[in-house]
């Protein structure tokens, strides 16, 4: 995670071991850390509604199981 940011500045040391851990809670699920955020944020109670932006267009370029994920989500509701 070299170069990391945190409200805006360098990502410190605790910030940095949470996002670890999370990332190693997502791998033992079978699933990158970005989509288990985005799991969390579908069936959080509170959320109506969960939308995307990218800063970049290479981050939409088709993804390795994207589409298969895409219809187990869509199947789910």
């Amino acid at each position: 995670m070299a170069g990391a940011t945190y409200d805006y500045g360098p990502a410190p040391q605790q910030v940095l071991d949470r996002v670890a851990a999370l990332q190693d809670q997502a791998a033992a699920q079978g699933m990158p850390l970005a989509t288990a955020a985005l799991h969390f944020a579908r069936d959080h109670p509170a959320a109506a509604a969960v939308l995307l932006g990218t800063a970049n267009s290479g981050d939409l370029a088709p993804q390795p199981g994207g589409p298969a994920l895409a219809q187990v989500v869509m199947a789910q509701g």
